[in-house]
């Protein structure tokens, strides 16, 4: 009977039109449009979960292909060898040469290779091998995400927000042609920003905390520094940061000397937590468009609030004037209250200079 199935070719032909019918469900499960993946979708990704929905589908070519990748012995015997996430990652190949439209696992390994590091050319030739999208997909990828993450940090931007931003250098191809003073430069320096949202210990937002009137005139009336009293630590505060310290060199100990793994996890050898988070509490924020503006100037600072507030988040300069300004505001009048000179121990430029911030 096996004789007459092989001669006759019915059992292949069998097994060909089963496999086309799974990989025509396989390529609707695979389907991604670059346009929609977006960052909330990539959070959490995982290989084997990413690739189930075409395992599941394919049931009869990842039997084949789990056959091709080990022999009985080995399936029956070895624990060490497992080909199943291979035999995924195969017919996740064969899915997008199927269909170029079905690469919703190449999507994301390009998104890592990208995030890696890892050069075009290299990129480009997984690509044609099926395991991931190609160096122009990804820029299409990186403006979707990038538009998203700008269009959530304007909707955060209309409450009470936190923003950080600093400067950024691109080291570009020396490879190119010598144009005098046209050259294009080797780096380029630009600033990246990004816009959080704080957080209210009680959960209720409070925003007569921040209400610049009463931090000001707590700062006009507050007295001089003293160091007995503003700079040198209470005791509770020492004792702290010495425990945090000792818990440093004892995670050192734990990981890198044998026979006190049954110390490793004592809750009395721990650092005491100062005012804890919520378990597993995350600040939720958003990155924003980097541009060549540098901030390392008053000029380009306030060039760079004119771009992320205004031009990338949308505010108005009416809105931006109970926000930025007060904030410029309570900047100044700190650095005219305490900013002091070198010569005076404890101000701040005593405090500069010690750090070796020259810019501050």
């Amino acid at each position: 009977m096996n004789d007459y199935l092989r001669s006759s070719g019915l059992a292949l032909e069998f097994i060909k039109e089963s496999v086309h019918k799974e990989m025509d469900v396989a390529v609707k499960e695979m389907y991604i449009n670059l346009k929609s993946l977006t960052p909330d979708k990539m959070h959490g990704w995982s290989i084997e979960r990413d690739l189930q929905p075409a395992v599941r589908a394919t049931p009869t070519l990842t039997t084949i292909l789990l056959a091709a990748a080990e022999t009985p012995r080995a399936e029956a015997t070895n624990v060490l060898k497992k080909p199943q996430l291979m035999c995924s990652v195969v017919v996740s190949q064969l899915v997008k040469q199927r269909s170029q439209n079905s690469g919703r696992f190449a999507a994301l390994v390009g998104l890592f290779l990208f995030n890696a590091g890892t050069q075009s050319k290299v990129i480009n030739f997984l690509a044609r091998c099926g395991l991931s999208i190609s160096r122009r997909s990804i820029k299409v990828l990186l403006n979707t995400a990038a538009t998203y993450n700008v269009e959530m940090a304007s909707m955060l931007v209309k409450k009470l927000h936190l923003g950080s931003y600093d400067n950024i250098n691109f080291k570009m191809s020396i490879h190119v042609e010598q144009l005098g003073n046209f050259t294009p430069e080797k780096v380029h320096s630009g600033t990246f920003g990004l816009v959080a949202e704080i957080f209210w210990r009680d959960g209720k937002p409070n925003p007569a905390a921040l209400n610049v009137e009463n931090l000001l005139q707590n700062l006009m009336n507050c007295p001089d520094l003293a160091y007995a009293v503003d700079l040198r630590l209470p005791d509770a505060d020492a004792t702290g940061i010495l425990r945090e310290f000792a818990s440093i060199g004892l995670k050192a100990l734990f990981r890198y000397v044998k026979g006190f793994e049954a110390q490793a996890n004592d809750p009395s050898l721990r650092p005491e937590q100062i005012r804890p988070l919520p378990p597993k509490h995350r600040t939720k924020f958003y990155p924003t468009r980097v541009v060549n503006i540098e901030e390392s100037s008053t000029d380009g600072n306030l060039d760079y609030h004119d771009e992320l507030w205004v031009k990338q988040l949308g505010l108005t300069p009416e809105q931006l004037d109970e926000l930025i300004l007060l904030f410029l505001n309570l900047d100044w009048a700190l650095h005219n209250k305490h900013s002091g000179s070198k010569a005076e121990p404890g101000s701040l430029t005593w405090f500069y200079t010690l750090l070796r911030k020259k810019r501050l």
